[in-house]
């Protein structure tokens, strides 16, 4: 866990650092969205939103499997909640409700 806070710290989290991470059940694990606050990641999980985690995910330019992944363990929705890629791995969500879902997590408009 110590390694993981380093490399948030540091700004070099990478998506295969992120899927070991989970894999090895660091579920408290925050990682760093270059361009939004921690706040905007917590409040993503404590919102349980997966289209707002889908958005996050995106905008730190990870892939949609890790997308899947954090749905599931950070946000804990369900099975039936869990937004899935659309074929080739895009995203579910149009840009435009995507940055309407990183707007509220900034606390912007509702």
């Amino acid at each position: 866990m110590t390694e993981a806070h380093r490399i948030a710290r540091a700004g070099s989290l990478i998506e295969a650092t992120l899927l070991g991470a989970l894999q090895q059940g660091m579920r408290g694990w925050r990682w760093r969205c270059r361009q939004l606050p921690v706040a905007a990641v917590e409040r993503a999980m404590a919102l349980r939103n997966a289209k707002a985690l889908v958005s996050l995910t995106w905008k730190a330019g990870f892939s949609m499997t890790t997308a899947i992944r954090l749905q599931g363990t950070l946000t804990r929705v369900g099975p039936a909640e869990v937004l899935a890629a659309r074929p080739r791995g895009g995203v579910p969500l149009a840009v435009e409700v995507m940055h309407w879902q990183l707007d509220i997590l900034r606390g912007g408009r509702p």
